[in-house]
């Protein structure tokens, strides 16, 4: 019987290149299909509407009392008094009216308290007046985004706070019922209170340009910029408090200066 001899059958198996080949050939394919549908979806993204409101925004009345406590016709005569009551916890913001310059030592929200504290001063020998400032107040109305509209409600509530609270601090330091550390962190809590906005406006004044809003966004900007000076004040209860008053003011006159040029 003849012997049966074992066949043995050799697949021809596919070379390394080719392989390599087929699988940048798939490759491309499956990026080219996907990326259709990324475009797609990128082009549908950017064409979505940006939500616009229109809202009336109300500037109110400024009304406020400067105590002066020296006045005189050359700004270097008026600059030397400043810098001596800044001591005391005076202000020493330096201001120009019909020709003369003042050294106001503080500011306040009422004549009342305004004359009490001129003839607090008169009393000890201290030559002080009252000069009134007032400014009519503004709407605006406003088309922007929803969340530009929030900011700008945001930045005049915190006009308010910060008047109030800065007030506050100045009287409790002249009082001695504050000392400089505790002036200090309700100024760091107080600023970061009144932060909320800072993005919002920081975006919006790069689109807005120069007009009304960015002058609000950029008080409120300023403020911030204040709040966090005075918290790095150091020499004391009376430069702290003539600090705050000095800051208070600035604001107040920034404010002022602001309706004037939408009145203008």
């Amino acid at each position: 019987m003849a012997e049966l001899k074992r066949i043995r059958i050799r697949r021809k198996r596919a070379s390394f290149p080719a392989f390599v080949l087929a699988f940048l050939v798939f490759s491309i394919v499956f990026f080219l299909s996907t990326a259709g549908v990324k475009k797609e979806k990128a082009v549908h993204k950017t064409a979505s509407p940006v939500r616009q409101a229109t809202k009336e925004i109300a500037l109110e009345d400024l009304e406020f009392y400067l105590v002066a406590l020296t006045d005189g016709d050359r700004i270097e005569n008026t600059r030397i008094s400043s810098a001596r009551y800044m001591l005391r916890g005076a202000a020493g913001y330096l201001f120009e009216k019909d020709g003369k310059w003042y050294s106001i030592g503080n500011v306040y929200f009422s004549r009342e308290e305004a004359e009490r504290m001129t003839a607090h001063l008169l009393d000890n020998g201290i030559e002080a007046s009252v000069l009134p400032i007032a400014q009519k107040g503004a709407t605006l109305r406003v088309t922007a985004e929803e969340e530009t509209l929030d900011a700008l409600s945001f930045c005049l509530s915190a006009f308010s706070a910060f008047e109030k609270s800065l007030a506050d601090y100045s009287l409790r330091l002249d009082a001695g019922e504050l000392s400089e550390r505790e002036a200090r962190v309700l100024l760091s809590v107080l600023g970061y209170d009144l932060s909320g906005g800072k993005a919002e406006a920081k975006r919006a004044i790069a689109a807005s340009g120069d007009n009304a809003v960015y002058d609000i966004f950029r008080a409120y900007l300023h403020l911030l910029d204040d709040l966090s000076s005075l918290t790095k004040n150091e020499g004391g209860e009376m430069m702290l408090s003539a600090r705050i008053k000095y800051v208070l003011i600035d604001n107040e006159m920034i404010r002022m200066n602001h309706l004037r040029k939408i009145h203008a």
